[in-house]
């Protein structure tokens, strides 16, 4: 089954992660499922937690390694959604960026190799349908690359 890296603010329970967050996490998630993949959410891990950073780093580079897209949430300055968005392009794996507020996402982030789009967070239907035709591009025979070294 393909899988889809998702990445933005970690998931830590209903109380830690921003409302508009979880909506794209659903919708995401759902869109996946219906095209048969699946969503690789950035849910909170004990194990991930505790680990010290070549580690994590390392961890999250398998993950994308081993996902055929990415979709990265910017909505808060977050710089670990920059660096996702970094290693992603630069595993060659194609991504969407889904931004709370177009305005906040850097040009060198829409810039990056292999970056497909740039979605807001606008009616229902319409950023389905964005996050839709992503995948309907992307899964399925979509492109394998890995890391250059």
């Amino acid at each position: 089954m393909d899988s889809v890296y998702v990445g933005g603010p970690v998931m830590r329970g209903f109380m830690g992660t921003p409302e508009w967050a979880l909506f794209v996490y659903q919708l995401i998630a759902r869109t996946a499922r219906i095209k048969g993949a699946e969503a690789l959410l950035p849910e909170t891990a004990p194990s991930l937690e505790r680990m010290p950073p070549e580690a994590f780093y390392h961890a999250i580079r398998e993950r994308i390694q081993a996902a055929i897209a990415g979709i990265i949430l910017f909505g808060a300055p977050d710089a670990s959604a920059s660096v996702e968005a970094a290693m992603i392009a630069y595993a060659g794996k194609p991504q969407l960026i889904v931004a709370k507020d177009l305005a906040m996402v850097p040009r060198l982030i829409r810039g990056l190799p292999n970056v497909k789009g740039v979605a807001g967070i606008g009616p229902e239907d319409e950023l389905h349908g964005e996050i839709s035709r992503f995948l309907d591009e992307n899964l399925n025979g979509g492109l394998h690359h890995g890391f250059n070294q």
